[in-house]
């Protein structure tokens, strides 16, 4: 029975501690669902609950800046951090992405990024499935695959 009481005790304590690993998480998300062109060739991107992140890519020829990074604006407005990529590529295929897509980005196609607090990095980018190179044919159909618009 003694034993019976400490497995229960022990197996209590441990969901605590996990609980309280997933409060204390390392990262965290940030969904976009609105994308547009902003300031000497950077892109802002404004999420559903307030924040604003606008995406700088190195070698920008107005800004001069050697690293890519996400600058975080949290929902009160302040500025809080800026996420550096962990390489290059990665910002300039984002930014290639998205340059191609920005106006069919919606609620329905949203953009997905995660943060690492801890060492200030942009650890992943989850895009929404669009084709960079749509030509109209599939896009303006509607359920029962009857034409929209005919452009």
């Amino acid at each position: 029975m003694k034993y019976i009481v400490l497995f229960t005790l022990l197996v209590s304590l441990n969901a605590k501690a996990q609980d309280l690993k997933k409060l204390k998480s390392n990262s965290f998300w940030v969904e976009s669902n609105h994308i547009e062109p902003f300031d000497f060739d950077t892109f802002l991107l404004k999420s559903f609950k307030g924040s604003r992140l606008e995406l700088i890519c190195s070698d920008n020829p107005f800004l001069g800046n050697k690293h890519s990074y996400i600058k975080y604006t949290n929902i009160y407005g302040i500025h809080v951090k800026d996420f550096l990529f962990k390489d290059e590529f990665q910002c300039h295929s984002f930014k290639k992405f998205i340059n191609s897509v920005f106006p069919a980005i919606n609620e329905n196609n949203s953009v997905k990024i995660q943060f690492n607090k801890n060492d200030g990095s942009v650890e992943k980018i989850l895009l929404p499935d669009l084709d960079i190179y749509e030509n109209g044919d599939s896009y303006y159909k509607d359920v029962n695959n009857k034409e929209m618009a005919n452009i």
